[in-house]
């Protein structure tokens, strides 16, 4: 059941990011030069690295590494399959300029959109904190001790324990 639910998370936010990027292509085809309207192996590598991103998404939701590393290694994976099908199957290899550029704009790209979702994350963990009842840090302790401290001045015999 855990795999079903990790699938359908994974293709929910492949589809979201698949909209956005193939409205983005459109809309870049559309406004700046009818000659990058996005043919059909632009399309399916949008497929492809919408697929991979919302895959490599789990990396940065995982609890086992810490933020830093969950972090670089989502980088790393979507750098990989942005490499592997823009650059590859886009034909950029043939011009290192070009090449640099696209690598330079995926980069900035990224580093855009960390920071946006870390400022994000920032300013609504304040709010939900805020939000939260308060509880004491002390309570669980407090808690298990309840039949093993006694007071030393108590009154009656049932505050003692006895």
């Amino acid at each position: 059941m855990k795999f079903l639910t990790a699938a359908r998370r994974v293709l929910i936010r492949a589809c979201v990011f698949y909209t956005v990027l193939i409205t983005a292509a459109y809309f870049l085809g559309a406004s700046v030069n009818a000659a990058w309207l996005p043919a059909a192996p632009t399309v399916v590598s949008l497929l492809l690295f919408s697929l991979w991103l919302g895959l490599s998404r789990e990396f940065l939701a995982s609890d086992l590494l810490t933020a830093p590393i969950r972090v670089i290694l989502h980088f790393l994976a979507t750098f990989l399959v942005f490499y592997l099908t823009f650059l590859t199957l886009g034909g950029y290899l043939k011009n290192g300029g070009s090449l640099f550029t696209a690598a330079a704009v995926y980069v900035f790209v990224y580093a855009v959109c960390a920071v946006v979702v870390l400022l994000w994350r920032w300013l609504t963990a304040e709010a939900a904190t805020k939000a939260k009842p308060y509880q004491s840090l002390f309570a669980a302790r407090e808690d298990k001790r309840e039949g093993s401290y006694t007071p030393q001045f108590a009154d009656d015999r049932k505050e003692r324990g006895k």
